[in-house]
């Protein structure tokens, strides 16, 4: 009898906490999608999958105006099924990430429930969705949301996976069987969104494999062998069709390299360089910009040896612990910084492997001591106790930031400067003219015209000569000193006698050659 009690009892709190879990993610969905606002900054990515998004559902080639930047088309794809719904609101595009952090949590919460109990797994489902860093992420119309949200829901479905028990019975074989396309579907998926995606196909692969190798899903084999052949099938057809890579990888890390007279120095330097800014980045992702180093390093350190101690004693069948290495490892060998959105996949895996280090390791200790002999209750309970203890300041941080900014306005495109700036070139220019600017993918999806980067010019003697090269018909820079992200553009235009001002307002100033007729500025 008090075996059943405890039975419905441990039945009642897993299911009132995943009830929980989906009302409290539910919530913090709605709650963003109301704080966001009209407009965007001046991040220039959306632009490009924007531009891709107006493509397809206008029946374009999907690389119209831009044939040099190549990106997977999951993320615009989404977005041009939707666009009868959002109308083009950057408003409304934007609450569709809202929608996705709502899966994000509830999927971290069932990932969670894989390691630790049921109430620490809840709060790993808060601290993932109250985040300053989540909460700022999904303001902008960029593919990292949604990634990391089908990144988690790919791990729970291959965690289960991995320690599958076919011995139950028709029922559970069913179950079983129905479980298998998920990975391979969720892996392609992720791969559509983002080239990152390739971290979660190898932890898939590798996972599967090795559940496979040490036999970890007894008596359901087949099943995990017929989800690994799905998954290896959907990444081939991925790479097949859809092959975004590009060499920018190659050719930065050997620019990189030829600063350095030993290669064994120079790839170390490069190592060590994207440790520490990965390191950084994630201190801003746990605890955004207030939070401590210490903290943070603490944090992380604690999260990544509980992960390579699970990997070791799972035998490798550990697609989560994989995940975890290699999209770290990628973004350290990664040489452009992305900031804390690169590593948000990693964001609730950092959480629950600290919970669970804490909550196994204090329960491993108190088995063994005393107190498990005379107070049986405490020792039963303190591993809990410990995680909820780590996990609840994590929260109250987060949400106390949230609450703090959640009236930012991140708004620079809506502004009448920018407007009239767009009017103008609108005006000046035609659907087979190209413009230079600081920001050239989001300009470009603003006139639907082709860009090029202001910034590029670098390499080349005169500022004029750059956009005779470029085909260019205007150069447009910021006016201003301040919070100019391309500053020594703005300076050597002014400088070269053959441009002359063609349009100028408060913020920004349009060079072109000085023989050549505009409207009037």
């Amino acid at each position: 009898m008090p075996g059943e009690i405890e039975g419905v009892g441990v039945v009642l709190l897993r299911r009132s906490s995943a009830f929980v879990a989906v009302l409290l993610s539910l919530c913090v969905a709605l709650i963003y999608a109301r704080l966001q606002t009209q407009g965007h900054d001046w991040g220039d990515d959306f632009g490009l999958y924007l531009q891709y998004a107006s493509n397809i559902w206008n029946g374009r080639p999907i690389n119209y105006l831009n044939s040099q930047i190549q990106v997977p088309p999951g993320f615009s794809f989404l977005f041009a099924i939707l666009s009868p719904l959002h109308g083009w609101d950057f408003q409304y595009m934007k609450m569709v990430q809202s929608a996705f952090i709502g899966i994000f949590g509830v999927a971290a919460y069932f990932l969670a429930r894989q390691y630790v109990s049921p109430l620490v797994a809840l709060l790993v489902c808060a601290a993932t969705v109250a985040n300053e860093a989540v909460f700022f992420i999904q303001q902008s119309l960029i593919p990292d949301t949604p990634f990391s949200a089908i990144i988690t829901l790919s791990l729970v479905a291959t965690s289960r996976l991995c320690f599958l028990d076919g011995d139950g019975g028709g029922a559970d074989r069913r179950q079983t069987y129905w479980m298998t396309p998920w990975p391979g579907l969720l892996v392609l998926a992720a791969l559509m969104m983002k080239p990152a995606g390739m971290t979660i196909a190898l932890a898939t692969l590798v996972g599967l494999f090795a559940a496979l190798v040490v036999g970890r899903t007894r008596g359901a084999s087949r099943p995990v062998a017929l989800a690994l052949t799905i998954s290896l099938i959907s990444i081939v057809y991925y790479y097949v069709a859809w092959n975004a890579s590009s060499g920018d990888f190659v050719n930065n890390f050997l620019r990189y390299l030829k600063g350095y007279d030993s290669i064994v120095v120079g790839i170390a330097s490069f190592v060590w360089t994207g440790l520490q800014r990965e390191l950084g980045d994630i201190r801003v992702l746990l605890l955004w910009f207030s939070g401590t180093a210490v903290v943070a390093n603490l944090l992380t350190i604690v999260a990544f040896a509980s992960a390579i101690w699970v990997l070791l004693r799972r035998r490798g069948a550990a697609p989560v612990e994989w995940f975890m290495l290699a999209h770290f490892g990628l973004m350290i060998l990664t040489p452009w910084g992305g900031g804390p959105r690169y590593l948000l996949p990693l964001l609730p895996l950092l959480f629950l492997h600290v919970a669970y280090c804490l909550e196994t390791g204090v329960g491993a200790v108190l088995g063994r001591s005393a107190i498990a002999v005379r107070s049986p209750n405490i020792a039963l309970i303190a591993p809990s106790a410990i995680a909820v203890l780590a996990l609840v300041p994590i929260i109250w941080h987060g949400a106390n930031e949230v609450y703090g900014n959640r009236h930012t306005d991140y708004n620079e495109i809506d502004k009448p400067d920018v407007k009239d700036l767009v009017a103008w070139l609108d005006r000046n220019t035609t659907d087979q003219e190209s413009f230079c600017s600081f920001k050239p993918r989001a300009m470009m999806y603003l006139t639907s015209r082709r860009t090029c980067y202001s910034g590029a010019w670098q390499d080349k003697s005169l500022l004029s000569e750059y956009i005779r090269k470029s085909s260019a018909k205007y150069f447009v820079v910021m006016s201003g000193q301040k919070d100019n992200p391309d500053l020594e553009s703005t300076r050597r235009a002014a400088a070269d006698t053959s441009l002359c001002v063609v349009f100028e307002n408060g913020s920004f100033r349009v060079y072109g050659k000085c023989d050549q007729s505009a409207d009037a500025p």
